[in-house]
């Protein structure tokens, strides 16, 4: 329906803002996803690593971690997304 439409609408605008280093509306965008989103489908789950990247990338490692531990719980038994998300989780323990 016209929330996944504008969800779908919101990530596209979020992966451009954060390729162009728009952090904040890239932050925005993904957040809405999340929101509008069903947790642990495939659009949740690319809107909570598109957040993580985010905010590693303006040095918000404590809600970065907290959005890792998420992206490994909607990981769910998906071995690859797991391991995705255990990386992410190890890179942000050693900062």
């Amino acid at each position: 329906g016209d929330a996944w439409l504008a969800a779908r609408c919101d990530m596209g605008l979020a992966v451009v803002a954060d390729q162009r280093g728009n952090y904040p509306e890239a932050e925005q965008r993904f957040r809405s996803v999340l929101t509008r989103c069903e947790e642990g489908s495939h659009m949740a789950r690319a809107a909570q690593q598109g957040l993580l990247s985010v905010l590693k990338m303006t040095g918000r490692y404590d809600e970065a971690f907290a959005c890792a531990w998420r992206a490994f719980r909607q990981a769910g038994r998906d071995p690859g997304q797991r391991i995705d998300a255990l990386v992410q989780l190890s890179e942000l323990c050693r900062r």
